[in-house]
């Protein structure tokens, strides 16, 4: 053994990778590190420069494995190395069994892979400091003879074995029950029980205890019964002790290498049954798993790659894998295939496109790594995991958050635009009201009025987009709806296109806003036109149809229900695929400057979600285009008719309470509602109105209230007040549509509801209805 600053430490490993790993961990620890690939390249290295101070060694190895390595290192045949300290290090092999049998070996310590780099250098540490010294064995000497027993006991004492000894078979049996011995030396003839029955009782208590017998007999059948009772071996006296010694040790090294054979045999099973069950795993795997060569040709396959890329096995694996890679991300494909044969490996997913056998595409999230072999790294091995349902789900989920977030924004802008109308249409009427008609001031009022109305339209063409942008909650019949627009198409619409309806769902009413339905399929058959400069075929066609959870597991957006499916169906010039996912997006048009918003699509996709419902668009260039929006099916109701004409105003009388935070609406609206006969108090928010009910709500008839105030919201200014007054009278006014909350208040007792701009007619109505039905 070495004597100076730096121990030496022999490493045995046949696996490359392991071996450097082990040497370099070690070489930090200040050990001067000798590394072999076998135990016979050890041996002659040991035998060629010295016993070192630490062997470290592999159990698995071909050739001399681990186990019989040991035993050579404690054998007679290398008694340099006896007392050297080993440490057995498994990949294959760990738990009792193995830590048992290896120190029986001879062994100190054992270290189950995979371990941390500080449990190694941490058991290396303590060998060479002593902390760990080999496992002393236990002898039972059960002997009558005083000086026979001292004999033998000095004797394997100076073996390093741990001696336990009896005179009588009573007094050995206490200590076999109380020290388990690995050995058991029995005399023949013994004072108090015989032999054999000691015998039988050690070997049923403990079959692995080697068990010898001595005696002074010369019966030749002795050596026949006693092995036929379970002895491992006799001697006959007089004996030379160290014989004794060397026999017991000869049948524990057999005995442990039986267990280790069968422990190696119960390991291969099992690794057999594993690999067997790791290859049934990869084959029923539906991710693909693959491995191909440095030169990127495939050398395996599983099943799934065949469903995903649809070549088969034997196909696939005569082509390189850069032949189904598309092209642009060839690229990327080869960076990662380098990166793996420099044996480096992020540990990150990476996306690529692969072209099927029939041309078309699917995407893979890719992991892959270096395979080894003797520590060369000889080809990639990966995982890949269709992802293309994954991806088109996503784009539709970013497609629906960008426009909710649009729709917010356009909902916004159209409430305080209607907010801004609200005055400007109502002097208008008032103008009106008190001009002469056909008078300037009457006439001027008139064109501001025809002014406003269309900005107002724009507005409401905002909320139509914007979520929440129902003005109305009525049932529909949706056929009806069909009729009219063909009705009006027929007379407006170019000649050279024929239009077609085919109605045939069995139920038809829905509950919405009819004039929005209506627009729905107006913008839809105007776009079909467009689509069309030369003619061509307009369909309109009505089918019941049932949504499942499938169905809306793989269409972001949609419901599971009974839904009216209304289609419009050209034969223009078709939509490109890359940009059929934007043709809803607002001010997104491919029509020439001047002749399109990009409002119209933008508008049906916000009114058909304001619904509840559902858009699908199916287009190919050259054939055509169809747009399939589904309506949730009212049930148990009756359609109502299409809104008529502006009535005059209604006079009446009461007090009304007007609760807005802004200025101009407070102004123009009292006014209004002067000019109709009714007195009119004005409050700016919310908690002032309640303040004020509080102490006057007996000489309130209505509250007109403000949906979005501060200090104090619509709606809980509402609820404070229904708090005060469970009977009272309310009407809800906003420049938002009848949205979610809006609709909540009207069902908590609301009676009525006013969208901004609103002209003295429309104020009138709402207010007589409301108070038509006072307590």
């Amino acid at each position: 053994m070495t004597t100076g600053a730096c121990p030496v430490a022999v490493v045995v490993n046949d696996d490359l990778s392991q071996l450097l790993l082990m040497s370099k961990l070690l070489e930090k620890e200040e050990l001067r590190v000798r590394p072999c690939r076998s135990a016979e390249e050890a041996l002659t290295l040991m035998a060629e420069q010295g016993p070192p101070d630490v062997i470290v060694t592999d159990l698995y190895m071909p050739g001399i494995d681990g186990w019989r390595f040991c035993r050579l290192l404690r054998s007679p045949e290398y008694p340099a190395f006896n007392r050297i300290p080993i440490l057995v290090v498994s990949w294959t092999f760990s738990g009792a069994d193995a830590e048992q049998i290896t120190a029986n070996l001879g062994a100190n310590a054992f270290l189950a892979a995979p371990y941390e780099p500080s449990e190694l250098r941490a058991s290396v540490r303590a060998l060479l400091e002593g902390r760990r010294p080999r496992l002393s064995m236990r002898v039972l000497i059960v002997e009558d003879s005083p000086m026979q027993s001292t004999i033998l006991s000095r004797a394997f004492a100076a073996h390093g074995y741990t001696v336990m000894a009896a005179s009588t078979g009573e007094e050995g049996r206490s200590l076999f029950r109380d020290h388990s011995p690995q050995m058991a030396i029995l005399d023949y003839h013994l004072p108090d029980v015989t032999s054999d029955q000691l015998l039988s009782e050690f070997k049923q208590a403990a079959v692995r205890t080697v068990a010898i017998m001595i005696t002074a007999n010369p019966s030749p059948d002795l050596a026949l019964r006693f092995m036929r009772i379970g002895a491992d071996g006799h001697v006959r006296k007089p004996f030379d002790p160290e014989y004794l010694i060397d026999l017991c040790e000869k049948v524990w090294r057999e005995r442990s290498l039986l267990a280790v054979e069968d422990l190696l045999e119960e390991r291969t099973r099992q690794l057999r049954e594993r690999e067997r069950q790791y290859a049934q795993l990869c084959e029923n795997a539906n991710d693909v798993i693959y491995t191909h060569d440095l030169s990127g040709r495939l050398t395996s396959l599983n099943r799934a790659a065949e469903r995903i890329i649809g070549y088969t096995r034997s196909e696939a694996m005569t082509m390189p894998i850069a032949h189904i890679i598309a092209p642009e991300y060839l690229g990327l494909h080869h960076e990662m295939m380098e990166q793996n044969v420099r044996g480096e490996t992020s540990g990150e997913a990476y996306e690529l496109e692969v072209v099927t056998r029939a041309g078309g595409r699917v995407s893979l999230e890719v992991s892959s790594g270096p395979i080894y072999r003797d520590g060369e790294v000889v080809g990639v091995q990966g995982i890949a995991r269709d992802v293309s349902e994954r991806k088109r789900l996503e784009a539709q989920l970013s497609h629906a958050q960008k426009m909710e977030a649009i729709g917010t924004l356009a909902g916004g802008v159209a409430h305080d635009f209607n907010n801004l109308l609200t005055p400007i249409l109502g002097y208008t009427s008032l103008l009106k009201l008190r001009g002469r008609p056909g008078g300037d001031v009457y006439q001027i009022a008139q064109v501001i009025e025809g002014a406003g109305e269309r900005c107002a339209q724009l507005a409401n063409r905002l909320l139509g987009f914007a979520r929440g942008g129902k003005h109305l909650d009525v049932p529909v019949d949706t056929h009806n709806a069909v009729r009219e627009v063909v009705e009006l198409l027929s007379r407006t619409i170019d000649k050279r296109i024929t239009i077609t309806q085919r109605l045939l769902a069995e139920e038809s009413v829905v509950l919405g806003d009819p004039n929005q339905i209506q627009q729905v399929l107006l913008n839809l058959a105007v776009n079909a036109r467009d689509a069309m400069p030369d003619g061509g075929n307009l369909h309109f066609e009505s089918a019941v149809a049932v949504l499942d959870e499938d169905y809306c597991r793989t269409h972001q957006g949609a419901t599971p229900g009974r839904y009216i499916m209304l289609s419009v169906t050209d034969t223009g010039v078709g939509i490109p695929r890359e940009i059929q996912q934007r043709v809803f997006e607002p001010f997104f048009t491919t029509k020439e400057s001047g002749k399109g918003s990009g409002m119209g699509l933008a508008m049906v996709y916000g009114i058909v979600k304001n619904h509840d419902g559902t858009i699908r668009i199916y287009s190919e260039e050259g054939i055509g285009t169809s747009f399939k929006v589904y309506w949730p099916l009212a049930t148990g109701v009756s359609p109502a008719p299409f809104p008529i004409e502006k009535a005059q105003p209604i006079p009446g009388r009461g007090r009304i309470l007007l609760v807005d935070d802004e200025e101009l609406v407070r102004a123009t609206s009292a006014e209004l509602l002067r000019q109709m006969g009714y007195d009119v108090v004005t409050v700016s928010d919310g908690q002032e109105a309640v303040e004020y009910y509080r102490r006057c709500g007996d000489r309130i008839d209505l509250v007109i209230i403000d949906l979005v105030m501060p200090r104090l919201g619509g709606g809980d200014c509402f609820r404070a007040l229904k708090a005060l007054n469970p009977s009272i009278r309310a009407v809800l006014s906003t420049g938002y549509g009848l949205n979610e909350v809006a609709q909540q208040l009207l069902d908590e007792g609301m009676a009525g509801f006013l969208q901004k701009p609103y002209q003295i007619s429309e104020l009138s109505e709402v207010i007589a209805q409301a108070l038509q039905h006072r307590k």
